[in-house]
């Protein structure tokens, strides 16, 4: 017990001797903006395209699987998108382990190539529970690189840039959107019909050709330097010099960035310990319901709003296909309003701010379905105007409210929880869309009070476990409760 306090006392000494150096943070900011970035950025947004266009596909291609294996019964009819929404889930919750574990890139990697073997396969899938089998594994690799694509990128970005750099993933949420409806419109404008077997091939296009990119651009060659001086290792000094030599930064001292010494992984227990501490335990409850309003909106939205165009004459005479097309389209200004936003206002008057106006939003839909349909389009203009705000802000939190070494499972368990909302939507939506409305109201209205929760994290540097928290044993301190993990912002 001695030694370990006695070296517990000379870490902290070394730390302090370290405190006046720059940290990883500091550097990002003197090198800014730049090349680095933006190839960063188009691989972590494939991953959103990927992912939003496979599932927004395998919805729509429901009616058309139904008829062509005659499936009966409502149960059966709903196990395609459950075993989608399955998967989608648990690949979410795994990329916890490996983002912390092994970096950024490896689940981000491991998504595209999981969902390009996905797609051959659904293309060859020859009966319905096998093609529920190929979704499934679709959706668990599409969820496999969601949590680490935005840590990686909120990682890379200088601060005063993070939040609008994020706010800008949502065009790639409005691009699979438009992806998946121009495949339909060009293949499948019923939606329904034996041609729906090359929207499968449709949906691989993305993967494919962000693969490729991967392989060719020299971002993918290493981690971000938070993750890689997090655990100590050298490289983290290669990727500042490769992050300055692309931005044309001109010359970058980095003679005192060396790491010590190598630090072990933190592990699973130690991860779900400081997420459970009281330091963070409320913060991980808000996100949680800002998650799953998130998804709750998102993919409920994405499944009543087609069969709310029908019900109304607001697209009357237009085909289904063209329907799809002109929702996605919508969004896309909202992503413009959501980068002014949280490039201006704090992050959680930005979130209060979109979360309300989408909650009067979402009450104004209920005109499409009431024969009210000037009132109910209004309502999805100003849905679709502000949702990619706190859509964004809510995927921003994690990276900047937790530490490095447990980011991507933080992010993975808090939208794991948002991602029971999906398993919930084919259900709530069938039964009554009249409460489906009134659900996502009411948890945007609470999401937009639990907010104020959070700590607020506009332009601050990311935070790390010092070096005395990640190497000594849970030393009991005096006057603390419960023998937690401390923090430390040292970027």
């Amino acid at each position: 017990k001695n030694h370990r306090l006695w070296e517990c006392k000379r870490r902290m000494a070394r730390s302090s001797e370290r405190s006046d150096m720059p940290s990883v943070s500091d550097k990002i900011n003197e090198i800014g903006f730049g090349l680095y970035q933006v190839h960063v950025f188009v691989l972590c947004a494939g991953v959103v395209v990927a992912e939003s266009g496979g599932l927004q596909t395998s919805a729509a291609l429901a009616s058309a699987i139904m008829q062509e294996y005659k499936v009966k019964g409502d149960l059966a009819q709903e196990a395609q998108m459950l075993s989608t929404y399955l998967g989608f889930a648990l690949g979410t919750i795994s990329s916890g382990f490996l983002g912390d574990y092994a970096g950024r890139r490896l689940p981000i990697f491991v998504a595209y190539l999981g969902m390009c073997c996905s797609v051959v396969g659904l293309y060859l899938m020859q009966t319905y529970a096998s093609l529920c089998l190929g979704f499934c594994s679709f959706g668990f690799f599409g969820g496999l690189g969601i949590p680490a694509a935005f840590i990686a990128l909120a990682e890379v970005c200088p601060s005063k840039l993070r939040g609008v750099t994020s706010a800008a993933m949502a065009f790639a949420f409005c691009f699979g959107d438009v992806w998946c409806a121009l495949g339909f419109r060009i293949l499948l404008p019923e939606l329904v019909g034996k041609a729906w077997h090359g929207m499968l091939l449709w949906i691989g296009i993305p993967p494919f050709l962000l693969l490729f990119f991967g392989l060719i651009s020299p971002v993918a060659r290493l981690d971000t330097a938070h993750f890689l001086s997090a655990r100590g290792q050298l490289e983290s000094v290669k990727v500042l010099e490769l992050m300055a030599s692309m931005n044309d930064s001109g010359r970058v001292d980095l003679s005192a960035m060396a790491p010590e010494h190598e630090e072990k992984p933190v592990s699973v227990s130690d991860a779900l310990q400081s997420l459970t501490s009281r330091e963070n335990s409320l913060s991980v409850l808000a996100l949680s319901v800002m998650f799953f309003v998130k998804d709750l909106a998102f993919y409920g939205m994405g499944a009543f709003l087609p069969l709310a165009w029908r019900k109304s004459s607001v697209m009357e005479g237009a085909l289904p296909a063209t329907e799809l097309l002109c929702t996605a389209l919508v969004g896309v200004p909202g992503v413009l309003v959501a980068m002014i936003l949280i490039f201006s206002l704090p992050r959680r008057l930005g979130y209060a701010v979109a979360a309300g106006v989408c909650a009067i939003g979402v009450y104004a839909v209920h005109g499409i379905l009431d024969k009210q349909a000037l009132f109910g389009v209004t309502g999805v203009v100003f849905y679709k105007l502000f949702y990619p705000t706190a859509q964004m802000i809510t995927f921003l939190f994690p990276s900047e409210v937790f530490s490095t070494q447990i980011r991507v499972w933080s992010m993975s368990i808090i939208a794991f929880c948002g991602r029971m909302a999906p398993l919930a939507v084919p259900w709530i939506v069938h039964t009554s869309q009249h409460l489906f409305l009134f659900l996502t109201m009411g948890f945007f209205v609470l999401a937009s009070l639990l907010v104020w929760s959070l700590p607020e994290t506009k332009d601050t540097e990311l935070k790390t476990l010092s070096p005395v928290a990640t190497n000594t044993t849970r030393v009991k301190a005096s006057g603390d409760g419960y023998g937690s993990t401390t923090m430390a912002a040292a970027g």
